[in-house]
């Protein structure tokens, strides 16, 4: 083959230097030398022989066309370039005039490339319209290239009409014939559903054509499909590897999204310094996406030293330009909180609300309530509270509605909690669906509905809301808007008390007492009132008190009686500050009499209108038991026992007028309209 060679390049040369144009051209392809080969070309171009014409344009477009310049000559180039008035053509200008020469000898690829000058104004004025023509010219010679250029002008509707299934043709034509530029747009065309069906399976196999042959823009598309699991299936290993072959071609998008994959350790381990620098050349190159990437990355110093100054440029850039995500403002501002920097943490997030982010605007709301970060200001906060309650932000409608009903940060306006309390609770929010019932059941902001309130009470019972429980079993034991029914009030009141409320526990207590809705077991009653009544509900303390008392499911056990007593009187408990009067007046197993004792606790459940204490008292004041003797109180309490019904009492109040002066009966009298 040697031998044939060197045989054969004589034969060539020597045509050549005969000036045949073609014998040039096919020597200039064997011309391992750029300036050689445009040497020949040029001589075969003057000929007029069009592909000669075509490839010195091309080695003229890419500076491939002259001789490397050594020292010297480039001394003498600056020199001469100083004190010379400037070129008026420009090798560019030389590529689109031989470009032109070899287009209007009928060669397909001048045509194309003079086409593509007059597309984008280079070397040349900028003409649309002569563009189309000549990749029309080129097109009908089955030019590949020219057939994606012409379907790109469809695509556009650049100096044509926009017609995309014209330009699907176009590109079928040429990505039939194998042009990876077509292949991508028939991929594209494929995935968008333009000017054919939309079909993401076809665009991943024509992506995966092209990728495959290196074109950066069908790997970064086979990647983000490879990732999304969009007309393929998911595969994160082979999306990275996509990506980062269009990255390491300067893909900036594809580096862009690498870097996510970093970040997320998806297809590839987790690298937070890998992150970072993919996102930096991206970034570098404009990308909106990695600039926030980044500048998240420099504010939590995630795989770059953390410089705060650097990224709040970056995202303060973003936001001012509008491009700046509310999604990633407020999850910097949210990640920032958990490192413990607060006031950059409300910055992120304020910006983020200030652009409608509701999860941000709650959070404001709640920066603005405690008054941690910045001063406490309940009127901002409700005004952020608002705007995301206003986007259905559940927990925003809950705390603005409390806010009205206690005219927190807003004016009181208990029709407006009521109404934020049902959008809340609508969405499931438990407590504005008991507190809602609570609206209902006493008609605040709302007519009064006892059925409707029932109804919210279940609702949040049966999310396990123990307060919604305890109210509702209450209205089914009452029959309050509701068919009594003691055995469902029996089951929500054990919901409520297993729940730990205290109140639910005392009745539900009652209900083993007195086997309403289950059967009698003083034993579990006991229970129930001991563990309201070391909650310090009165009610349970009393009763457990009398358990103790009269030796009911538990032994009897006069103390302890006492104890629970004291305990329930200590908070105002009537009947338990009169039974412990009744212990020491008369003296009780092993509690002896004391008429101080007795007169003190007899009085404390006189003040809460205790008739009976009151009645007993009298008569002690009358007899000065334990007190001094004293008609006027005496008269007094009578007057007050009887009011209520107390017979004995109001016989007892005549006799007692016959024993007082008229002085003292005013007195007394006196006292009882007091």
């Amino acid at each position: 083959m040697a031998a044939e060679k060197d045989k054969t390049e004589p034969t060539l040369l020597q045509q050549a230097n005969a000036g045949d144009a073609q014998a040039m051209f096919r020597l200039s392809l064997e011309c391992s030398d750029d300036a050689k080969a445009a040497k020949w070309l040029r001589k075969a171009a003057n000929q007029g022989y069009s592909p000669a014409q075509n490839n010195l344009g091309v080695l003229i477009a890419k500076g491939r066309a002259n001789a490397p310049v050594g020292y010297f000559q480039k001394t003498v180039n600056a020199i001469k370039a100083k004190f010379s008035k400037p070129p008026i053509t420009t090798e560019t200008d030389d590529a689109v005039y031989w470009y032109r020469q070899a287009a209007e000898r009928g060669n397909a690829h001048g045509q194309c490339n003079y086409g593509w000058r007059l597309a984008i104004g280079q070397g040349t004025d900028k003409d649309v319209d002569e563009a189309i023509k000549w990749y029309r010219l080129a097109a009908t010679q089955d030019h590949p290239l020219a057939l994606n250029n012409l379907g790109v002008m469809y695509a556009q509707g650049t100096g044509v009409g926009r017609d995309f299934k014209e330009a699907v043709k176009h590109f079928q034509k040429a990505a039939d014939m194998g042009n990876t530029l077509a292949r991508f747009n028939t991929g594209l065309m494929c995935l968008h559903g333009r000017g054919v069906k939309k079909n993401p399976t076809a665009a991943a196999k024509w992506f995966r054509l092209t990728a495959e042959k290196g074109h950066a823009g069908s790997q970064f598309a086979l990647g983000t499909m490879l990732a999304n699991g969009e007309g393929i299936e998911v595969n994160d290993t082979e999306a990275v590897h996509f990506y980062r072959q269009a990255a390491e071609q300067g893909h900036a998008p594809a580096q862009n999204n690498l870097g996510i994959m970093f970040a997320q350790g998806r297809g590839v381990a987790q690298d937070d310094e890998e992150a970072a620098k993919w996102y930096k050349m991206a970034a570098d190159k404009g990308v909106t996406a990695a600039r926030q990437n980044l500048g998240r990355r420099l504010a939590l110093g995630q795989g770059v030293e953390r410089d705060k100054r650097s990224a709040q440029e970056l995202l303060e850039q973003a936001a001012t330009e509008g491009t700046l995500a509310p999604a990633m403002a407020y999850e910097l501002g949210v990640q920032l909180s958990k490192d413990g920097d607060e006031p950059s943490a409300a910055h992120w997030l304020q910006l983020a609300a200030s652009q409608g982010h509701a999860d941000a605007q709650y959070r404001m709301g709640v920066i603005y309530h405690e008054g941690v970060v910045v001063p406490a200001d309940n009127a901002a906060a409700a005004y952020y509270f608002e705007h995301a309650a206003e986007q259905q932000h559940t927990e925003a409608q809950h705390r603005l509605a409390v806010m009205y009903a206690t005219g927190d940060g807003v004016l009181p306006n208990a029709s407006e909690a009521a109404r934020w309390h049902q959008a809340a609770a609508e969405a499931e929010h438990t407590e504005s669906q008991f507190l809602l019932g609570t609206f209902l059941e006493n008609g605040e902001g709302v007519s009064s509905d006892d059925l409707k309130a029932a109804e919210w009470y279940r609702r949040a019972a049966e999310n396990g809301h123990g307060l919604a429980a305890f109210n509702l079993a209450y209205m089914l034991d009452a029959g309050q808007g509701l068919k009594r029914d003691v055995k469902d009030a029996f089951q929500w009141y054990q919901q409520a008390a297993e729940k730990g409320v205290a109140s639910a526990q005392c009745n539900l207590g009652a209900m083993f007492a007195q086997g309403r809705g289950t059967a009698v077991d003083e034993s579990s009653a006991v229970d129930w009132y001991s563990k309201a009544a070391a909650q310090g509900l009165a009610s349970a303390q009393y009763n457990l008190a009398q358990m103790h008392h009269h030796g009911r499911g538990v032994r009897a056990d006069e103390l302890e009686a006492v104890e629970w007593y004291r305990a329930a009187a200590n908070q105002g408990h009537p009947g338990a500050a009169f039974a412990l009067a009744v212990i020491y007046d008369h003296g009780e197993g092993a509690i002896f009499e004391d008429d101080t004792e007795a007169v003190k606790w007899y009085e404390a459940a006189a003040e809460t209108g205790h008739s009976r204490a009151q009645l007993i008292l009298a008569e002690m004041y009358r007899r000065g038991q334990g007190v001094p003797e004293d008609y006027v109180k005496a008269y007094s309490l009578f007057s007050r026992a009887a009011a209520q019904g107390e017979e004995l009492a109001a016989s007892a109040k005549l006799l007692m007028t016959r024993l007082m002066t008229p002085n003292q009966v005013a007195e007394a009298q006196s006292l009882c309209r007091v």
